[in-house]
């Protein structure tokens, strides 16, 4: 079993499914769940775990990501660092919500669906990928657990891309629960 996983991003074009694993764009909720946000949260992401799951690159027994329903992330972006917020949903969305981060300020851009693609990662790679330690951890002390690390150099997505470096979302130092993430940036 990999360590981490990959992740590469294409722009979606024309039809596609808009309950697929992808960043920013049109996110598909659960009914219910379209009044939970503030005007200041951006749709960061969501992932379809099954996606993971059918594709063999998370055991069984491994409960750091679902192996069904629905991660997805927002990040509020009243104050910086933004704060994270991580949903799982059992259920299969029925909302598509198009154009969420058309009103949010600085995220006005972040309207198309970048599609992901999972694939086996060493648990320190490069780019955007679920799990392992932060890429090139500079510090002294032991490194947080990674939920996601993303490279925004690594894409066209336009999200925070002055940045050399990383947007780190990260575990609990205790635990693998997704609604303890906490973000960060960490600079190279």
């Amino acid at each position: 079993m990999t360590k981490a996983i990959g992740i590469k991003v294409k722009k979606a074009e024309g039809e596609h499914d808009l309950g697929a694993s992808k960043f920013f764009g049109t996110p598909t909720l659960p009914s219910g769940m379209a009044e939970a946000f503030k005007d200041t949260e951006i749709f960061f992401c969501q992932i379809r775990c099954r996606d993971i799951a059918e594709a063999g690159l998370i055991a069984e027994n491994d409960e750091r990501i679902p192996h069904s329903g629905y991660l997805y992330v927002f990040l509020d972006t009243a104050e910086y660092p933004y704060r994270a917020r991580v949903l799982h949903c059992a259920e299969e969305p029925a909302i598509a919500m198009d154009d969420f981060n058309a009103e949010v300020a600085g995220a006005e851009h972040l309207t198309d669906d970048w599609l992901m693609e999972f694939s086996p990662a060493e648990e320190t790679a490069e780019g955007i990928r679920l799990l392992g330690l932060p890429t090139d951890w500079p510090y002294a002390e032991e490194p947080p657990r990674v939920f996601m690390q993303f490279d925004p150099l690594a894409s066209e997505m336009g999200f925070r891309d002055s940045i050399d470096g990383y947007c780190l979302l990260l575990f609990g130092r205790d635990d693998y629960d997704v609604r303890n993430i906490s973000y960060t940036e960490e600079r190279s």
